[in-house]
């Protein structure tokens, strides 16, 4: 399978994780950063039964440098979700997704002047593409300024935008049920001790069978979906390229929560950044 199918696959799943997410936290989870670091744990478990089921070896050999940057990731992805949540309190959620729709647009510089990824013409025409669609979407508004929130949500962004490169690396090097397994457990266990939860208050998330049912089922979304995007790495894409599929969970998110979450306003503005995604998704296929 090639890098752009694999990365498709995975955004979809991702897609369904995010909203499946969101009707949670709306009507049976409060602590959000608690169920993040439950969903990482889970995430871990489901893909160590995985590697498990087809008989593979779950320890590898590693060395320090490897070791490194799996602390390295840790850190980085649990800023990257940790400054995200310290955003959604302080700071309107249209505002937190536009500037996380720029990760891809950090990626392919950074791929640029960092990594050795180039910068092609249609790669540069589907960013442009993206960013009118995203224009579209989200409405604008009169004095709008720079806050506290706005700087969490950049940092969170320009954290995944890093830890993209990290995964890369990674799975050059590493087998990916095995990299992914404990990238979960590590990223999950970072987070709990960043934001001092304790294992009580993961315990609360998981209160009723519904609510565990429903975690567990998105869990496999996430993590199956997550296993398919970093595939995308293997299979030959660059992180620039990969990111830039990451779009389409932006427009998606916009149309499954117009489908299914009754969010039917600016409809033609969403089906025009929907194309204008198409349009994007086919230049970096070529």
């Amino acid at each position: 399978m090639s890098w752009f199918y694999s990365a498709l696959i995975g955004i979809v799943l991702i897609t369904v994780y995010s909203i499946g997410t969101k009707l949670l936290v709306e009507k049976r989870v409060t602590d959000v950063i608690s169920l993040v670091i439950v969903y990482k744990l889970m995430c871990s478990i489901c893909v160590v039964v995985l590697i498990l089921g087809r008989g593979e070896q779950l320890f590898f050999s590693i060395t320090g440098f490897e070791v490194f940057l799996y602390g390295a990731g840790a850190v980085i992805f649990g800023m990257a979700n940790i400054y995200v949540f310290k955003a959604f309190p302080i700071t309107e959620v249209s505002d937190i997704s536009l500037i996380g729709s720029t990760q891809p647009v950090i990626t392919m510089l950074l791929g640029a002047a960092l990594f050795h990824e180039g910068l092609s013409v249609p790669k540069v025409l589907a960013v442009g593409l993206c960013m009118a669609g995203v224009w579209m979407i989200y409405p604008r508004k009169k004095g709008t300024v720079m806050t506290r929130g706005h700087i969490f949500a950049l940092v969170s962004t320009a954290a995944f935008a890093l830890g993209a490169f990290i995964d890369k690396y990674m799975v050059m090097r590493i087998a990916i049920l095995q990299y992914a397994a404990f990238g979960y457990l590590i990223t999950g266990l970072a987070i709990k001790s960043g934001t001092r939860r304790s294992w009580r208050d993961l315990g609360r998330v998981l209160a009723g069978k519904t609510t565990t049912f429903w975690i567990m089922a998105l869990a496999v979304f996430s993590a199956v979906g997550s296993l398919f995007y970093i595939q995308a790495y293997v299979a030959g894409g660059q992180a620039s390229e990969v990111s830039l599929v990451l779009y389409l969970n932006v427009v998606l998110t916009v149309i499954f929560g117009a489908v299914f979450l009754h969010e039917r306003d600016r409809i033609p503005q969403k089906f025009a950044a929907f194309m204008l995604t198409l349009i994007a998704l086919v230049l970096i296929r070529q």
